[in-house]
């Protein structure tokens, strides 16, 4: 009699795969809604670039702006296995560089300091948008605008708030900046999958506005 052949369970443990599951449906609705307050009201034809490292050079995967679901998911299968970011601004083209982009639905700021929440709160207007970006209060701080703004209005506008701040006024207040959706421990350097950081200060994932 033939006995079938053990199987190894490349998936982990039952408890641990479970885990995972939820923790990627988890990341994936929390990412949807991010991408959701910087994208959606955007104009047809406009873009979401997903940036993700791969092997040494990166890769650019482009989804409609309404398309967020399946963008949320791409970006959480990705975080799997290697690092991954988003142009914050729409694109209007299949590209990644700052030509491909005419209007800015929000403004941003990158604050790599222990006290960023604290100087964040002390802002007449809140940030809508707090993701962890490594360390214990290293964030990134989104504001969604009631309206667009363009290019060079919202670079100056990101640099005024990197200065009140004291958050990195250099190349993160471009246009075309990219950051991660998710929070340090996605990627090679968790094996449980994702993790994933998000406050959403507003009821509706847009704020009020600046």
């Amino acid at each position: 009699m033939t006995r079938p052949v053990a199987r190894p369970n490349r998936g982990g443990p039952p408890g641990q795969q479970r885990r995972q599951a939820t923790q990627q449906t988890g990341c994936t609705d929390d990412i949807q809604r991010y991408l959701r307050a910087l994208f959606e009201r955007d104009e047809p034809g406009a873009v979401i670039e997903v940036r993700y490292r791969q092997g040494d050079g990166m890769r650019s995967a482009f989804f409609a702006h309404t398309d967020t679901t399946t963008a949320a998911s791409t970006i959480v299968r990705l975080a799997t296995a290697t690092d991954v970011y988003v142009g914050v601004a729409p694109r209007v083209r299949r590209a990644g560089g700052r030509d491909a982009i005419e209007r800015v639905w929000s403004l941003w700021a990158d604050l790599d300091d222990a006290d960023a929440a604290t100087a964040l709160d002390h802002l007449p207007v809140a940030p809508a948008i707090r993701i962890a970006s490594g360390s214990p209060g290293h964030l990134h701080a989104y504001w969604p605008l009631q309206q667009p703004i363009g290019v060079l209005e919202a670079e100056a506008a990101n640099r005024r708030l990197a200065a009140e701040l004291g958050a990195d006024g250099g190349a993160v207040t471009n246009a075309a900046t990219i950051l991660r959706p998710l929070s340090v421990g996605g990627g090679r350097a968790h094996r449980d999958g994702p993790a994933c950081s998000f406050e959403d200060a507003s009821s509706n994932g847009r704020g009020d506005g600046t």
